[in-house]
């Protein structure tokens, strides 16, 4: 979540949204942004939770002030297509969170990882539990737009419509930002191997003071060297079963575009 208490914005980062190229941009250009995106400790039955994806519900509940602040100010978040939003939470949660090595999967082995995932999903989503910090990633969109069926995120943009979103803060904001720059897709970028992540690790406290332009020069250089984009390892259209019911699963996040006017 970003908050800027001098225009009285707010965006809500909806996670695997795009929400890392928001916050980049805009805490590069705002110096007022506030941008709230730690872990809060054992919560009752919630466990830990990430306070960067924290839904309305659990706002409401552990954290009153910020609630009241999303509702009175003027907010905005990405909505993505549930399916794509789906795998690439999946390339994410396996390299996260698992032993297995994303790149050596089998389609038929992701496949079942997706079968189990999608059950956890159900579960969760039947029982209206909380989803763990770990999984957050693939909580419906629904739960950071609507609370207790009533819309409380003013502006609802779509991803690919990522444009219109910043020229919307630009002017709420009255700062400068660079709408016109290409803005790449939500797909996590994996390091291949351990030596290499120690080095960019290590390159990236280096490069803070450095100018933008070279920073991006640079980036772009290592990621063809380096890095590979997990959405390419398979052609998710043709798991049609897999897709199938997520869109079932998440037929209220499409649901959003049918109730709002989105851009």
């Amino acid at each position: 979540m970003l908050i800027d208490h001098k225009s009285q914005s707010v965006f809500i980062h909806i996670p695997k949204n795009a929400g890392m190229t928001i916050r980049n941009c805009l805490i590069s250009r705002n110096k007022d942004i506030i941008s709230l995106n730690n872990l809060m400790g054992n919560r009752n039955d919630r466990g830990v939770i990430d306070i960067t994806h924290m839904t309305l519900k659990c706002l409401h509940e552990e954290r009153s002030d910020l609630f009241n602040i999303v509702r009175d100010y003027k907010s905005f978040a990405i909505w993505r297509d549930p399916v794509s939003r789906f795998h690439s939470a999946m390339a994410q949660f396996i390299r996260n969170y698992s032993s297995l090595d994303y790149f050596c999967l089998s389609k038929r082995e992701y496949e079942e990882l997706c079968c189990k995932k999608l059950d956890y999903i159900e579960e969760k989503i039947n029982t209206k539990g909380s989803f763990d910090y770990k999984n957050i990633h693939f909580t419906p969109q629904i739960e950071f737009i609507y609370f207790r069926g009533e819309k409380v995120i003013n502006e609802v943009f779509v991803l690919k419509d990522i444009n219109s979103l910043l020229k919307s803060l630009e002017d709420r904001m009255n700062i400068s930002l660079d709408c016109s720059q290409k803005i790449i897709s939500n797909r996590s970028l994996v390091i291949k191997s351990y030596v290499p992540r120690i080095v960019i690790n290590f390159g990236r406290m280096i490069l803070r003071n450095t100018s933008q332009n070279f920073k991006d020069a640079l980036k772009e250089k290592l990621n063809k060297i380096l890095l590979v984009a997990p959405d390419s390892k398979f052609d998710f259209l043709l798991m049609e079963a897999i897709n199938s019911r997520i869109k079932d699963l998440y037929r209220l996040d499409y649901e959003i575009l049918s109730k709002d006017e989105i851009p």
